[in-house]
């Protein structure tokens, strides 16, 4: 989409990658050192307010043609979000499953590929001239995430 629907050369491509890269990696290393302290449930809950709000802003950012700027600044909320919610929620997802966990882990990771395989097909449906499949996916699932979360997870202690 960077690339084909905005321009964006292979070499700013890469240093966007990067940024975004950055910006996971710094957020689980700082959620890493938060997380004896406010728990993985409270930081999972963070980094599932930012990625519905960052996914809304890819969303809104595609559909009203806003540009590259703001759509950079979404997926960069997006990916640094991302760096609080996969450590913490895989964690929270395994925490009660002591006597199981290497086939409670198995069955996270086959949910997670099998939605990425499901999903896939729907994201490339415009091909490379729309990124509009690919920003509702994001949309949904962010928005989603959060929801499920929201009804689903008890409340914090």
């Amino acid at each position: 989409m960077l690339e084909d629907i905005h321009g964006l050369s292979p070499q700013l491509f890469s240093v966007v990658f990067a940024g975004n890269s950055v910006a996971l990696i710094t957020t689980s290393q700082v959620g890493g050192r938060l997380v004896g302290r406010l728990g993985p449930r409270a930081l999972l809950r963070r980094g599932l307010a930012g990625t519905a709000l960052a996914s809304l802003g890819v969303l809104l950012a595609t559909v009203t043609h806003a540009g590259l700027a703001p759509l950079l600044v979404a997926l960069f909320v997006l990916l640094g979000s991302n760096g609080l919610v996969l450590p913490n929620g895989t964690a929270s997802a395994l925490a009660g499953q002591r006597s199981a966990l290497g086939s409670a882990a198995a069955l996270l990771g086959l949910g997670q590929f099998g939605f990425g395989a499901v999903i896939a097909p729907i994201v490339g449906l415009a091909g490379a001239h729309d990124a509009l499949p690919m920003a509702i996916v994001i949309g949904v699932c962010g928005v989603s995430a959060f929801a499920v979360d929201a009804v689903f997870s008890p409340p914090p202690s």
